[in-house]
């Protein structure tokens, strides 16, 4: 049986292995709604959702990945159906234990046989095998990023994105010249990141003492921000970005034809006077994938950012033309279910230098912008004038999100 490569094309059918038998029950009715949902820590085989492949499942082992037989029809899971090398254990970034998995979310798997430390993961070229490799550490908080290419974003056929997928749903995977992924890996697309983290902003509250500021509240935040980092970025929040360079610390992120740096003295925070004073074009609407408006934006999320001088339609995108850079164009009002990955182009990972990721961005944090769809490296950086996408790192956000680089902002909400 010939190895798996990035080059083919992957449908893959979920089947949770928890409980095989109920599994088999709930599978009777293959599109009810009813059906069991594929949770974080769940058991799972991998079967081919191609009608000339449909008895075999997906097998891995440290020299490469095939597809394997599973003598059973799509409507069950029978026992025979998961060797010890198709037995998978799929986690979700921000996830916990038994919670959902949705589509569009960031997984890991391991096979139990080997143990936690052996991770499915894929080569860049297009004629790389997937495999099992030995990643230190579980994959928690900053591991994410550092063992990004031991990851991927899986898709279901039947749900809509950021919503759960179910057992028996049909996963699918695609190489495309045009599309660049994390970590370039298309056993299961990679594009999205997962979560739900319901943290609020902090209040701080006292029976028997007021305290009083002599200077901007934004100036208090933005000096909290280095220890506490108070308050949060939501969903739907207003921002700025201000190049956390010190040459250029009074310069926010301004996109009129092209992205480049726009001059907003004042202090290095954003007071009320310099919401209203500087160029609309500083200004932007932040939403992320998978979460409401007034939901916690967490370091590692997948953002996209819309223009407030232009309106909604108008998002940050990036390409890789030599005069054109990093832009703000028409696009789409919203992004919602799947124009996350129909519009990836103009989608971002955040990640906060203070922060652990997976847990929220706060006023005032040291913060990059990574754009995968060019390639796995690549940051939005200031580079000759302009914005553009170029290399910095593809599993580490200590040299990118981080000050006097060019490719290191703070953000900042209004408030």
């Amino acid at each position: 049986m010939k190895f798996l490569s990035l080059a083919v094309f992957v449908g893959l059918l979920l089947a949770a292995c928890v409980s095989c038998s109920e599994a088999a029950k709930s599978s009777n009715n293959m599109y009810n709604s009813r059906r069991k949902t594929i949770s974080s820590g769940d058991l799972i085989i991998l079967k081919s959702a191609h009608s000339s492949y449909s008895k075999l499942s997906l097998s891995c082992n440290t020299s490469g990945c095939q597809w394997t037989h599973c003598p059973s029809n799509d409507a069950e899971v029978s026992s025979s159906c998961s060797p010890e090398n198709a037995e998978f254990k799929i986690t979700a970034r921000g996830e916990t234990l038994g919670k959902p998995i949705e589509s569009g979310e960031k997984v890991s798997l391991i096979i139990r046989k080997y143990g936690p430390q052996y991770k499915l993961t894929c080569g860049k070229s297009s004629t790389a095998q997937c495999h099992l490799a030995s990643f230190k550490g579980d994959m928690t908080g900053n591991n994410w990023l550092i063992y990004d290419n031991a990851t991927f974003q899986i898709f279901s056929k039947e749900a809509e994105d950021s919503t759960p997928i179910h057992n028996g749903d049909v996963a699918f995977t695609e190489s495309s010249s045009s599309m660049k992924f994390l970590g370039e890996t298309v056993l299961v697309a990679l594009i999205f990141l997962g979560g739900v983290n319901c943290l609020d902003s902090v209040v701080i509250n006292s029976n028997n003492l007021q305290v009083s500021f002599s200077v901007p509240i934004e100036d208090v935040w933005t000096d909290l921000s280095r220890v506490h980092r108070y308050p949060v970025i939501k969903s739907g929040d207003q921002i700025v970005l201000r190049s956390a360079h010190s040459s250029y610390s009074t310069y926010l992120l301004y996109c009129d034809t092209n992205c480049e740096l726009g001059n907003c003295s004042g202090s290095q925070s954003m007071t009320k006077s310099l919401w209203s004073s500087c160029s609309s074009y500083s200004k932007f609407y932040i939403t992320a994938f998978g979460r409401v408006n007034g939901e916690a934006i967490n370091s590692g999320d997948t953002v996209s950012l819309s223009s407030y001088a232009f309106g909604s339609s108008y998002r940050l995108r990036c390409t890789s033309s030599n005069t054109w850079y990093c832009r703000v164009s028409s696009i789409t009002s919203t992004m919602t279910g799947n124009q996350w990955l129909y519009y990836s182009y103009a989608t971002f990972e955040i990640y906060a230098k203070n922060a652990v990721d997976g847990t929220p961005l706060q006023y005032g944090d040291v913060v990059g912008l990574k754009y995968p769809y060019y390639g796995s490296s690549y940051w939005m950086t200031y580079y000759s004038g302009y914005f553009r996408p170029r290399s910095c790192s593809s599993s580490s956000k200590t040299s990118c999100a981080l000050e006097n680089t060019y490719s290191g902002f703070r953000i900042f909400k209004k408030l």
